[in-house]
């Protein structure tokens, strides 16, 4: 804890924080496009497209809004976890990462599926989403401090 007492916060880059934020919302919607996994992520949860218009009809601007909210507080938190380890290279930044992935979103996020109706393929999908958003963040980090 002293490392965060002694100056963290100064030493992140904001400008890169943001980046990664914008970045990792704008993969999201890539990744939920028709482009890649759009069709086989309402498959998977049982969707139509009337369905899925509706929730995005419900969420409007505030949905949206909340969730580059989400994606700026990981993308700090990353940076924070970064800089707190002394990650100075590509290959540590994607380790950081990953780790985080494997330990907290994965692993968190596959108990919440175990015990809903979504199967294991939404799972999948939504996973790897968060996966490459991560390692995305980690090198972009790491090689911009």
């Amino acid at each position: 804890m002293e490392t965060l007492a002694s100056g963290t916060f100064s030493n992140l880059n904001y400008w890169a924080v943001l980046v990664v934020a914008l970045m990792s919302f704008f993969l999201g919607g890539l990744w939920y496009s028709p482009a890649l996994f759009e069709g086989s992520w309402m498959n998977a949860n049982g969707y139509t497209v009337e369905q899925v218009k509706d929730i995005q009809s419900r969420l409007g601007l505030a949905g949206f809004a909340a969730t580059f909210a989400a994606y700026l507080v990981m993308s700090l938190a990353l940076a924070m976890l970064l800089e707190i380890t002394g990650t100075d290279n590509v290959r540590s930044g994607v380790t950081i990462a990953a780790l985080v992935w494997l330990g907290f979103v994965a692993a968190l996020s596959l108990t919440v599926n175990l015990f809903s109706t979504r199967s294991l393929a939404a799972w999948m999908i939504d996973a790897g989403y968060h996966l490459i958003a991560l390692i995305v963040g980690g090198i972009v980090l790491t090689l911009w401090r």
